[in-house]
């Protein structure tokens, strides 16, 4: 446990020193505008979204930025130099991408709250960000432990992106037919923004049931079997 704290320490620093908590601190204040200027009802609408594009989009993008930072300046390899398992380091990396994703989400719920005094359910948005960040951080590594350089990651993550968002779009734009909302719940954005929008409005409990195990699926799996050994490669290769 000592040894975890340190490692946060080191993985919040990194995170100020490459700017990755001022640029995600940006965003959110952006987002705090927009609902600033939103009347009530268009705020209640649009928080979830914010919040969603925050633990989704933007825990890959900057998730992604401090790896190559890292790679870049050989820290990553210099890790194992030091007196903790692998799987500790590879855990403070975890915890500390949803730090920023709960740093954002903050921001954008107090904002909703005093400017607004919008109805949430805090207890859900904290077990449903949980749920989110961590099946984003194991997408975002396994589209950055894949990726050659941040370049290759923006390339793939755009693919991911449309995949993940155009279906959503469409549902939203009346394009796609009903009878497609349950086959929509395949998109981790979409079952993202099911989780938020039941902290604002109730959703269906079987959409926000399946949602949730849906993400705790991804998790589990690509952490099990592929993210983990992929990141032990690229700490040992450097």
């Amino acid at each position: 446990m000592k040894n975890l704290a340190k490692l946060m320490k080191g993985e919040i620093n990194r995170l100020n020193k490459y700017k990755i908590l001022p640029i995600g601190a940006l965003v959110s204040l952006i987002w705090v505008l927009i609902i600033g200027l939103s009347n009530k009802e268009t705020a209640q609408e649009l928080a979830p979204m914010l919040i969603m594009m925050d633990a989704t989009m933007m825990s890959i993008i900057l998730l992604g930025a401090s790896h190559f930072y890292e790679k870049q300046e050989g820290t990553l390899k210099s890790l194992l130099t030091t007196p903790v398992s692998l799987f500790e380091i590879f855990i403070s990396k975890v915890l500390s991408s949803l730090l920023v994703t709960y740093i954002s989400a903050i921001i954008v719920v107090s904002a909703s709250l005093i400017i607004h005094q919008i109805s949430i359910s805090i207890l859900l948005l904290v077990l449903y960000i949980a749920i989110i960040g961590v099946a984003h951080v194991a997408l975002g590594y396994l589209l950055t432990l894949f990726s050659k350089d941040f370049g290759g990651l923006i390339g793939l993550y755009a693919v991911y992106a449309f995949l993940s968002f155009m279906p959503s779009l469409l549902f939203s734009m009346e394009i796609l037919p009903e009878s497609t909302k349950w086959y929509l719940m395949l998109s981790p954005t979409h079952a993202s923004q099911i989780l938020l929008n039941n902290c604002f409005t109730a959703e269906p409990i079987e959409f926000v049931l399946v949602a949730a195990l849906y993400l705790l699926l991804i998790a589990g799996c690509l952490f099990q079997f592929v993210v983990y050994k992929k990141f032990k490669n690229c700490l040992v290769e450097g």
